[in-house]
């Protein structure tokens, strides 16, 4: 059987290392510069649910800090929240299967996710 080789957004291995290490730095300039990276894979294609998850948590953390634009605490709260809710539903949505749509914390209960 022919197997089609995986198609990603990100060039070699490399730029995926090194994107990884933007994110998770704890210089401010290279989260932002790790988002920015993320964001050219996502006009790219599609990129996986950790990813998109990791670079949304980092761009809270750098708006978090810099409070830029007006942010106030309670907005940051709620881009947090925000954040963590996509990443709930982006990996219980790889469980959604069949023709009717099942709730998300019976779908969590499938994989384990603690309620």
């Amino acid at each position: 059987m022919l197997k089609f080789p995986k198609v990603v957004p990100w060039a070699s291995t490399e730029e995926y290392m090194s994107a990884a290490d933007c994110l998770y730095s704890s210089d401010i300039s290279e989260r932002k510069r790790g988002v920015a990276i993320v964001k050219a894979w996502r006009a790219r294609g599609r990129v996986p649910v950790a990813i998109e998850a990791t670079a949304s948590l980092a761009e809270m953390c750098v708006a978090d800090h810099e409070q830029r634009h007006g942010v106030t605490i309670c907005q940051l709260q709620h881009l947090y929240a925000m954040a963590l809710i996509r990443v709930v539903n982006g990996i219980v949505d790889l469980e959604q299967k069949g023709v009717y749509a099942q709730s998300v914390a019976m779908l969590a209960g499938r994989i384990d996710m603690p309620a």
